[in-house]
């Protein structure tokens, strides 16, 4: 075989020139071909090759019989196989780039096609969502008053204006009576047994007092505002047993499940008395309570004015002092929030269970008996503040929160009279020896009401004028 290799005229030595080609060093597969043509074997082209070289170049079988007919030279055909093998690769690399790159494509059309679905999900969820915030903005609405209701600062303003008009209406209309100790009635009176049961055990004792008449009857005139307008669940009857009914309701509504909380308890209970005050009959309810207490008032009032017009006279205090406590009741009662009247823990006490005033009664304006209405506020040096009673509430006012009420605020000082006395003469105390007349109007009505109608006149003193017929 050696001999047969060596005697072929086709199959001699790589020449030197291609062994030591750069392109043939640098590359395995030259260096590959380049044994085989050194053993004698022409070396073999792989079916891969034999595509490649088909597709690059269609007339690749025609060269090869052109080429058997017309054999080159042994450097060109090594050189070509070279070029082939690197072409081989080239292909095996953008072919694998190709691959890599579909690859690619397919993951994101994949990705894509699951946005559009999440897109589409969220479209619908957003579509959801927009039907449940408009339904949830209307029943927020829903829940919203029409009606303004009363601010903080409008009821301390309109609770004040109040009692400075109850203050200006006694001093105007009955210091007369109470100067001259004068009063329509010389025996026992349900009117006089009504109105002192106005006073409470402080002002009673104050009889005896000189100058306490004012004060009491403009404390008692607030008591009655306290108790028939004021300080009732709804200042206006409207029906026998509505209120029970509507208090009831709203105690089985803050047992329901899921649990309301105190917003939405006193929202609808303000919004049903709203409702209730449009409906026509409430306008007569509400004219037929206004004349009952006008009418209440000015009766006991009377006492003080015996030669008075008893229709004009109630005409006066139905606008003067029973209107303007309606309306203010009316915008305190439809509010949401809590609006109260409170009167100081010494409303009710016996004067052996009073102290002087101490610091904490800072809080309260102090209205001076002498000198009379002078407003002073504890603690003062040297001096003793003593209380005597308490003219008018003060005004209290919690928010509703969530599910309770805020820690409450009082809006306007409460007044009370007080009596201020050097210190080194202790408290003002009551009188040792009784006078044989009382020194005030009240203390006479109140002997009025405990006399026996035969003896009632012996306790009028000299100076009434009216007297009944």
């Amino acid at each position: 075989m050696s001999g047969a290799n060596e005697n072929d005229p086709n199959v001699g030595d790589v020449p030197d020139d291609t062994m030591n080609s750069p392109k043939a060093e640098n590359t395995e597969a030259g260096l590959a071909v380049a044994r085989k043509w050194q053993k004698g074997a022409p070396p073999r082209i792989s079916s891969a090759t034999t595509v490649t070289r088909k597709i690059q170049n269609p007339n690749a079988e025609a060269l090869g019989s052109s080429k058997a007919a017309n054999p080159t030279p042994a450097c060109g055909r090594k050189s070509r196989q070279v070029t082939y093998l690197k072409d081989e690769a080239r292909v095996s690399a953008l072919t694998a780039e190709l691959k890599s790159a579909l690859e690619k494509a397919c993951a994101t059309a994949e990705k894509l096609e699951e946005s559009k679905k999440e897109c589409k999900l969220l479209r619908n969820q957003v579509t959801v969502l927009q039907k449940d915030l408009n339904e949830t903005q209307d029943f927020v609405f829903s829940l919203q008053r029409r009606e303004k209701t009363i601010t903080e600062a409008d009821a301390a303003a309109e609770f004040h204006s109040l009692c400075l008009t109850v203050e200006d209406w006694v001093q105007t209309q009955l210091t007369k009576a109470f100067d001259s100790k004068s009063i329509k009635a010389t025996r026992p009176d349900p009117r006089i047994r009504k109105f002192l049961s106005l006073i409470p055990q402080p002002g009673k004792e104050a009889f005896e007092y000189p100058d306490t008449d004012e004060y009491n009857v403009i404390a008692a005139i607030m008591k009655f505002l306290y108790l028939e307008i004021l300080a009732k669940d709804f200042y206006c009857p409207i029906e026998r047993g509505f209120m029970n009914f509507l208090n009831s309701i709203e105690r089985s509504m803050g047992n329901l499940e899921p649990r309301r909380d105190l917003v939405t308890l006193r929202t609808w209970r303000c919004e049903t008395l709203t409702a209730v005050t449009q409906r026509p009959e409430f306008v007569q309810f509400r004219h037929k309570q206004g004349k009952t207490l006008s009418n209440d008032l000015a009766n006991m009032l009377s006492l003080f004015q015996p030669r008075s017009d008893i229709s004009g006279f109630t005409r006066l205090v139905q606008s003067t002092i029973i209107e303007p406590a309606l309306q203010l009741a009316h915008k305190m009662h439809l509010s949401v929030h809590e609006f109260s009247l409170r009167y100081t823990s010494y409303h009710s006490t016996k004067s052996e269970e009073r102290h002087p005033l101490r610091r904490e009664w800072s809080q309260f304006d102090c209205v001076s008996l002498s000198p009379p209405g002078k407003v002073q506020r504890p603690p003062i040096a040297d001096v003793i503040f003593t209380y005597l009673f308490d003219l008018s509430p003060e005004l209290v006012f919690r928010a509703v929160k969530a599910d309770s009420f805020a820690e409450p605020r009082v809006l306007k000082r409460g007044r009370v009279l007080v009596a201020v006395t050097p210190e080194e003469h202790g408290p003002y105390t009551r009188p040792l020896s009784r006078p044989k007349d009382s020194p005030t109007l009240l203390g006479f009505m109140a002997e009025i009401n405990h006399a026996k109608p035969s003896d009632s006149r012996s306790f009028m003193p000299a100076e009434v004028t009216g007297t009944e017929d």
